[in-house]
């Protein structure tokens, strides 16, 4: 989403139901490191029976734990999925399926990139 991101929960009200006009998906990354707030507001939003939205939580170690720790939003989802690193090998058959620039390297280059050459978005 361009532009600032909203400073009070009222404006975030306010961009939620903008967005609700169809079905979205809201990611949060980093669910780990949740304020207690926020999994309260994620789940208000969630049960609005007006809008049609998916939520997921994304995180590393003590993520589920965070999560558990709110049953009323934890007893709201749906499922809890725990991926694995993914060995050399699968690197080499993923990733060029995952965005056509991959698709064309020689296989060692995936696996020669540097983390910092992704901007964060994939972790070694």
């Amino acid at each position: 989403m361009p532009g600032r991101p909203p400073r009070y929960a009222g404006e975030f009200d306010h961009l939620l139901n903008a967005l609700s006009t169809r079905p979205r998906t809201l990611v949060l990354d980093e669910a780990q490191w949740l304020s207690s707030d926020l999994p309260e507001y994620v789940r208000y939003f969630w049960d609005d029976p007006h809008t049609q939205r998916a939520v997921i939580f994304v995180g590393v170690e003590g993520c589920h734990a965070t999560l558990r720790r709110e049953p009323m939003l934890s007893s709201r989802m749906f499922i809890w999925q725990h991926l694995t690193r993914l060995t050399p090998e699968e690197v080499l058959t993923v990733v060029p399926l995952f965005h056509p620039v991959w698709g064309t390297p020689p296989p060692p280059l995936p696996m020669s990139t540097p983390p910092t050459a992704t901007s964060g978005s994939v972790r070694g």
